[in-house]
This record gives structure tokens, sequence and C-alpha cells, in this order.
């Protein structure tokens, strides 16, 4: 069973005037706010970067977002909330992430994280449950 919570925009969180909330399933804010995380490291240039020409179209280059290059080389990231980042080596690693898992194929750094992180909900959210289990 889901529970549902409201999950603020991004401008409403960091002092913008936007107050739109989604109701979101448990699982789908975590994986929302871990994008999130990641994605704010992320600049345009990153993306920019690392663009490809399309094959049989050598006058356009198409913006490829990193996290989708099946030949880049990727780490594992996990933070304090327990939660799991695919993570690109040419960035650097953001603060409140560390390395973990391996580093390499994106396909094996998905399949470590598919085999790790069984529980979707963050650490502190965790945390409360047991409080209101347990009657504290």
């Amino acid at each position: 069973m889901h529970s549902t919570h409201a999950l603020r925009t991004n401008e409403e969180m960091y002092g913008g005037s936007c107050a739109l909330f989604f109701l979101l399933s448990l699982d789908a804010i975590t994986r929302l706010t871990v994008f999130h995380s990641v994605a704010a490291a992320i600049s345009e240039d990153d993306v920019t970067e690392r663009a490809k020409p399309q094959p049989n179209d050598d006058a356009k280059e198409t913006m490829m977002n990193p996290f989708d290059d099946e030949d880049g080389e990727f780490v594992v990231l996990i933070n304090d909330e327990g939660q799991y980042s695919l993570w690109p080596t040419f960035k650097d690693v953001p603060a409140g992430w560390t390395t973990v898992g391996p580093r390499g194929a994106r396909k094996d750094c998905l399949a470590f994280i598919e085999a790790n992180w069984t529980d979707m909900r963050p650490n502190s959210l965790i945390r409360e449950m047991e409080q209101t289990e347990s009657g504290s």
C-alpha cells in the first residue's frame, strides 16, 4: 500500500513564488527527490559537452542526457537518506553524496542499484514510521 504526501516544487522549496503542490506516491517522491538532487548538479554545458552527432546527420548534433549514455562510464552514489543515484564519472560527486558500488558500464551500475536499493523510503521516513509504530 502506497502512502501519499505533498511534494513542493523547486521554486517553493528554494525561495521562489510558485505554490504548486503535487500529490504523489511515496515511491514517486523518493525517485523525484533523487532525480532533483542529481539533475541540479548537471548544467546545460555538461549536456552540451556530451552531445553526440546522430548517424546519417553530420550537420546536426543532438543534446544527450549524460545519464542515458549507454557508452558512458558511471559510478553509483548514495546519500545520507539511503537513496542511490547513477552518476557520470566526468562530473564531480555533488555535496551530500558518497560513491559506493561499481564504477563502469551504465547497466552494471543500474544492476547494483536495483539489487541494493530495496526500500524506496528515505531513512528519515523509516525512522519516523518506526517511532510512530512504537508509540514514542
